[in-house]
């Protein structure tokens, strides 16, 4: 199952093709326009965002790794923030 929002790069020919010619393999779920509520997880992937490019750039792929380390460390400490993250802003109750 692959969930698809309204980004141009989903409308692509070769998305697609790709899709048609996986059409067995795939199941194709599109949301509607401005429906943010209904993809909670792209609130916590905004979030994991936010926090790794917070400081500063980044000098390499350990420091990327590391980052993503403190904010694993950091979101096992606060499990109800991650709840509303992932309730997509409380629209799921």
């Amino acid at each position: 199952m692959v969930i698809l929002d309204n980004a141009g790069i989903y409308t692509a020919q070769e998305v697609k093709d790709f899709a048609k010619d996986h059409v067995k393999d795939l199941v194709l779920i599109h949301q509607p326009p401005y429906s943010p509520e209904l993809n909670p997880q792209g609130n916590m992937w905004n979030w994991l965002k936010n926090f790794v490019s917070q400081a500063s750039a980044l000098k390499n792929e350990q420091g990327l790794m590391e980052r993503m380390q403190k904010f694993d460390s950091y979101t096992a400490k606060v499990p109800e923030k991650v709840k509303n993250w992932l309730y997509a802003r409380n629209f799921y109750k």
